[in-house]
């Protein structure tokens, strides 16, 4: 067994403030998109992206009181889909909205309180179930 103390200390740090400011824009222009209704599959992605990623966070224990709220914002991100299928455009009703919104705000606080170790291992296993044929949203 090979030892990599590059990996202790990743799981010890917390993300570093520019990743997170990064992450936490993208998400945010996303969805101001998504009101604005000029919302794009990138954008539609990257809410996606970050709500299948808390999902794995809330499971390993980072926010995982908010398994509901996280629920909400995936059923809400699946009929968006299928308006997308329907209508050619993304687009979320009233309480689909509220519901990503508040997803946005509690994966600004899970990453915010999350090592960059626990990050990579959400990352990691969002791959290894789409991988796996199993669709998060």
């Amino acid at each position: 067994i090979a030892l990599n103390p590059r990996a202790w200390v990743d799981n010890m740090t917390s993300i570093p403030a520019e990743d997170i400011v990064k992450i936490k824009l993208v998400t945010r222009l996303a969805l101001d998109n998504v009101r604005k209704g000029l919302c794009s599959e990138y954008d539609f992605n990257a809410l996606a992206a970050v709500t299948n990623t808390q999902w794995l966070l809330a499971e390993s224990g980072v926010g995982g009181d908010n398994l509901d709220e996280i629920k909400a914002a995936q059923a809400a991100l699946m009929a968006a889909q299928h308006r997308f299928d329907a209508i050619g455009r993304y687009g979320f009703d009233g309480r689909g909205l509220v519901a990503v919104t508040e997803s946005l705000d509690i994966h600004d606080a899970q990453i915010d309180l999350c090592t960059k170790g626990e990050y990579r291992r959400a990352l990691q296993g969002v791959y290894q179930r789409m991988n796996a044929g199993e669709v998060l949203i």
